[in-house]
């Protein structure tokens, strides 16, 4: 499959709205704008998309062509083109919204245009004389303490060795060797490092810092002297440690962030901490992990996309309007946007925690209030900036100074919190992991590997992949190119002891050798239920196809039961006669994209 895309002309247009009273023959020509008039003016930024909009806080453009104020990648810096319009540039230098307008009202300047990584999104610019906030640098971004567990947190750059202190009051030396960042071969971005940690210092330890990583743990054992020799013996000190994030995917003080517990304790506690939606099947739908590069939108991912990591939360896609949302955590509501659609509730030690995107927010819910944990507090859907697709987005801000500026924490990696909350209310069955979605290139080797697979209450001894070109591979691992251009799923089936099954879908875009397509169209699929389906009983199903104008295409569900002119956003009802683990596919014919 091979796309191409048509970009009109632009043309600027300058406007002088006149004062109140003022005729129209008063209204006189406004030049444009220079770097000079621009250079360290604030305003008001905004966006909107259709009906809906919210401020995202004061931008400042700021001297050298530097953004202040915006705590996001897409807004890092600015310029004027050759035809005098500004524009803002993501951090990796591509622009990311043209202001094709400008006007000056009563003397203020104020700009509109397209947001070109979110179709169907203006932004908006207003002078403002409001001083700006202190910019707050993303290195300060962790809280004085974690209500929900004991996880020590600390950045070290090579070289750099921490004593980690035990329960028992034993220490022990963690020292970081060496990092190597993995990068993908078509937008850039990195995807995976390798970090080396020396313990104490016989032992070396070889960390994978990438999404959907657990945290792993190691019981640590020593040489000693004995009859005929040295032997291996417990040591007595073990660890649990996990590569939270390096300076590649975020700003830190360091090189690396570890998150370490003892192995007698919990990842999070539980009793304090829950899983943010009512009867969610973990894995059923598309996420957005820490770490992970944003891909679940529209154009998400592509090169003419948004490109960027999703370090500042993390997303569970879901059913639009059919999924309850819970407070992860007893609190107080903080704040209620009905407009966005979000709340935030704030724990009792300062964290506040958002929910967003929401179809609709509980009624009984007042700013001030308190809730407890696992209180309902709204309904999942596809509000605000969404990018096109329904989801819950959870994230945290350190204080209600930078919630009101937007500044998301992103040193603190949610997913092994919701997996062990997420494992409290469903400890049966294993869970398949098959790994973040991936760019490539024609002809690029890609490997798949299963290790990420998360054992439930018995151990995982059989993994299957199957392959797009149908192609099946026993093992935990396998690997496999593409010839064409296109959207590919491969499956991952994981097999516990007790014979219990679990699958999970893993997307790889495939773009061209030398200049890659603009984008790929790909297909967000949503089902509900997702926990408790009994053979039978209807299961209501709705997709959509991103990135092209053809909605139409077909749903096979894997019983012999086959839709062949499904329209987007259509609901679909199927009952499936027979109970098992059921795979639907959907498969755009006209452009050869799948979603599973």
């Amino acid at each position: 499959m091979s796309l191409s895309t048509h970009t009109a002309a632009l043309a600027l247009t300058a406007l002088l709205i006149p004062s109140p009273g003022a005729g129209v023959e008063a209204a006189q020509e406004v030049e444009a704008p220079t770097v000079e008039t621009l250079t360290g003016k604030s305003f008001h930024f905004s966006w909107k998309e259709g009906d809906e909009g919210a401020i995202n806080g004061i931008m400042t453009l700021a001297a050298a062509g530097k953004v202040e104020g915006i705590n996001s990648p897409n807004e890092s810096a600015w310029k004027l083109d050759e035809e005098g319009r500004l524009l803002i540039l993501h951090e990796d230098g591509h622009v990311s919204t043209t202001f094709e307008i400008f006007e000056v009202r009563e003397g203020k300047w104020c700009f509109d245009g397209p947001f070109h990584l979110r179709e169907g999104i203006t932004h908006h610019l207003e002078e403002t004389d409001e001083e700006p906030q202190r910019p707050v640098q993303l290195s300060e971004g962790l809280p004085e303490r974690l209500l929900h567990t004991n996880q020590t947190i600390v950045c070290l750059d090579i070289g750099e060795t921490y004593v980690y202190e035990r329960p028992d009051g034993r220490g022990l030396p963690l020292k970081l060797k060496s990092v190597e960042v993995s990068r993908d071969s078509v937008v850039g971005l990195v995807r995976s490092a390798e970090v080396v940690i020396e313990v104490d210092p016989v032992y070396t330890l070889r960390l994978r810092c990438a999404p959907y990583v657990m945290p792993r743990e190691y019981h640590l054992r020593a040489f000693r002297p004995g009859r005929g020799g040295s032997r291996l013996h417990d040591d007595h000190r073990s660890i649990r440690i996990q590569v939270d994030t390096t300076s590649d995917w975020t700003p830190l003080p360091k090189r690396v962030q570890l998150s370490l517990w003892d192995t007698d304790e919990p990842i999070v506690d539980t009793s304090r901490f829950t899983f943010p939606l009512r009867d969610y099947r973990l894995f059923a739908h598309g996420m957005q992990c820490y770490n992970e590069s944003v891909h679940l939108g529209r154009k998400d991912g592509d090169p003419s996309g948004a490109v960027f990591h999703h370090s500042y939360g993390i997303d569970f896609a879901g059913f639009e309007g059919g999924m309850d949302v819970l407070s992860c955590v007893d609190g107080k509501v903080v704040q209620l946007l009905p407009e966005a659609i979000l709340v935030n509730i704030e724990d009792d030690a300062g964290l506040i925690w958002e929910y967003h995107h929401l179809d609709s927010i509980a009624p009984h819910l007042k700013v001030g209030m308190r809730v407890g944990k696992g209180e309902k507090i709204g309904v999942l859907g596809r509000s605000g900036p969404s990018g096109n697709f329904s989801h819950l987005h959870v994230g945290a801000f350190l204080s209600p100074e930078l919630l009101e500026q937007r500044r998301y924490t992103r040193r603190l990696n949610w997913y092994p919190w919701m997996v062990a909350a997420y494992r409290e209310l469903h400890p049966e069955g294993p869970l398949a992991v098959a790994g973040a979605h991936l760019p490539v290139r024609v002809g690029e080797k890609v490997i798949f590997d299963g290790i990420d697979s998360i054992a439930g209450e018995h151990r995982i001894e059989d993994w299957r992949w199957e392959l797009p070109d149908g192609t099946v591979v026993e093992g935990r691992r396998a690997e496999a190119s593409f010839e064409k251009p296109g959207v590919y799923v491969a499956t991952l089936t994981a097999r516990d002891e007790s014979g219990a099954e679990d699958v999970d879908f893993r997307k790889i875009k495939v773009y061209s050798q030398g200049e890659p397509e603009p984008f790929l169209p790909a297909i967000f699929a949503t089902t509900t239920p997702t926990v408790e389906v009994y053979a039978g009983e209807p299961v209501k199903f709705k997709y959509w196809l991103h990135g092209a104008e053809e909605h139409s295409f077909e749903i096979d569900f894997g019983d012999g039961t086959v839709l062949e002119e499904y329209e987007s956003f259509t609901v679909v009802e199927h009952a499936f006669s027979e109970p098992g683990l059921h795979v639907v596919t959907a498969r755009s014919r006209s452009t050869a994209t799948g979603s599973r």
